[in-house]
């Protein structure tokens, strides 16, 4: 229980954070987007099935 309640005062103070760093927010957000333009977008993801595919 002790672990639970740690965690959840970490995440309410990680939020607490977000909500009064707006540069933090920010530089997050970016940094979210790009790896999902890097990483998941369908071009990414076809690019890696077929490279899956040709080693098999």
């Amino acid at each position: 229980m002790k672990k639970i309640l740690q965690t959840a005062q970490a995440l309410a103070g990680a939020i607490q954070t977000l909500g009064e760093d707006k540069e933090l927010r920010s530089t997050l957000g970016a940094n979210a987007a790009a790896r999902v333009r890097d990483n998941f977008m369908p071009e990414q993801f076809k690019e890696r099935l077929l490279s899956l595919f040709k080693t098999l």
